[in-house]
C-alpha cells in the first residue's frame, strides 16, 4: 500500500501541476485590452473555441483541487488522527492565507496609489482581509478552511450507505439549480458572493470526501486502470459538451476532473519529479499579482493597434508563458535564498532543488 500511495502521490503532484497551469491560463484574459473586429472567419471561431477551452480548463482545475483536497483529508481519517490532520490543514492553509493577503494589501496600496481605490483598500481592513480581497485567489484556502468545520458531519454522512449517495445527489441537484431557492442579498453583497461561490463547489468537495471514504483503496491502487475505462472517460468528456442545459450535462461537466485523472496513466510518470512541478501553491498565489502588474504593461504595447482574434489568442499564450516562468523563477529564488520564507508562504510545501 505504501508503494502504491507513493506512485499515487506522484500522480497527484503531476496532475496538480497541469491543473495549476489551467488556472493561470483562465486568469490570463487579455481580450479586454484590445479592440477586436467583427469578422466571423474560421480562425475567429477557432480562437473563440480556444478561449472557451481556457475557461473550461480553469473550472476543471478548481474542481480537481476541491476533490483532491477532500479525498486526501478523508481517505484514512479516523478519530485517532482527526485532530492531527486538522492541525496540519489549518497550518498549511491559514498561515499562507494571512501572509498572501498581507502581501496583497501592500501590493494593492502601491498599485492603486493616488486613486479612489486606495481609500477603498484601507476601509474596513478586517473585512477585506477575511473576504480575501487583497489576494483574491486565496478564496480557495478560505473555502477549504470553511469546509473543514463540517468534516465530522461529512465523514459520518458519507460512511452511511444509501444516505451518503442521496445526500451527494441532493447537493448536485442544488448545484445544478445554482442554489436559486435561497434568498438573495441576505448580507453584504461581497459576503453573498463568497457564499454562493463556496456553495458552487460544495458538490465537488463532497464528491472528493465520498471517494475518499468509500473507494480510497481502489483509487490509490488504480484498480480501474483499463483501456475500456479510459475510453469511457474520453466519451463522457465529449458527451459533457453535447447535452447543454440538462442535469445530466451538469453532472458530466462537474466530473471532468475525474475523466482527466482516469485518462492520465501513472505508468507514464516514469520521470523524476522536479522542483518546478511541486511549486504549485506558490504559482497559484504569485501569478495573481504578476498578472495585475505585468500583463497590462505587456498588452499596452499593442493596445493602439487594430488586432485580430488570432493575434489576441497567441498573445494570451505568450503572456501565459511569461507569467508562468516568472512565477517559477520567483519560487526558485525563494527556495534557494529564503527557504523559511518560502515554507511559510506555501504552508510547508517546500520542494527540493
Amino acid at each position: 500500500m505504501e508503494s502504491e500511495f507513493g506512485s499515487f502521490s506522484k500522480k497527484v503532484t503531476v496532475v496538480s501541476f497541469l491543473m495549476q497551469l489551467g488556472i493561470v491560463m483562465v486568469h490570463m484574459d487579455t481580450d479586454h485590452f484590445f479592440e477586436l473586429g467583427t469578422s466571423e472567419t474560421f480562425s475567429d471561431y477557432l480562437c473563440q473555441w480556444i478561449s472557451k477551452l481556457c475557461f473550461d480548463g480553469g473550472t476543471v482545475s478548481l474542481s480537481f483541487f476541491m476533490i483532491c483536497s477532500a479525498f486526501l483529508l478523508c481517505y484514512n481519517l479516523s478519530k485517532e488522527n482527526m485532530l492531527e490532520k486538522f492541525r496540519r490543514r489549518i497550518s498549511s492553509l491559514l498561515i499562507p492565507f494571512i501572509i498572501w493577503n498581507g502581501i496583497g494589501m501592500i501590493f494593492c496600496a502601491v498599485y492603486w496609489w493616488n486613486t479612489e481605490g486606495f481609500d477603498i483598500i484601507f476601509s474596513y481592513i478586517p473585512f477585506q482581509f477575511v473576504m480575501s480581497r487583497y489576494c483574491a485567489v486565496m478564496w480557495f484556502s478560505e473555502a477549504l478552511l470553511f469546509f473543514l468545520l463540517f468534516i465530522p458531519v461529512i465523514l459520518w454522512v458519507m460512511r452511511k450507505k444509501v444516505i451518503g449517495e442521496l445526500v451527494l445527489f441532493g447537493f448536485f441537484v442544488c448545484g445544478y439549480l445554482e442554489w436559486g431557492f435561497l434568498e438573495k442579498n441576505i448580507l453584504h453583497q461581497y459576503i453573498d458572493f463568497e457564499i454562493y461561490r463556496f456553495l458552487s463547489y460544495v458538490p465537488m468537495y463532497l464528491l472528493g470526501a465520498y471517494l475518499g471514504v468509500r473507494f480510497s483503496g481502489g483509487i490509490i491502487s488504480e484498480k480501474y486502470n483499463r483501456w475500456q475505462v479510459k475510453l469511457a472517460a474520453v466519451l463522457l468528456w465529449a458527451a459533457s459538451y453535447a447535452l447543454p442545459g440538462s442535469f445530466a450535462a451538469y453532472c458530466l461537466t462537474m466530473f471532468r476532473p475525474l475523466y482527466a485523472w482516469v485518462i492520465i496513466d501513472k505508468s507514464w510518470l516514469t520521470f523524476r519529479l522536479r522542483w518546478w512541478m511541486e511549486n504549485n501553491f506558490f504559482i497559484y498565489a504569485a501569478h495573481y499579482f504578476l498578472i495585475l502588474a505585468i500583463v497590462p504593461m505587456l498588452c499596452r504595447i499593442y493596445s493602439c493597434v487594430i488586432t485580430t482574434n488570432v493575434f489576441v489568442t497567441v498573445w494570451r499564450l505568450v503572456c501565459f508563458l511569461i507569467i508562468t516562468l516568472l512565477s517559477e523563477m520567483m519560487g526558485w529564488l525563494l527556495i534557494r535564498f529564503a527557504p523559511k520564507a518560502y515554507r511559510l508562504c506555501t504552508g510547508g510545501r517546500t520542494p527540493k532543488l
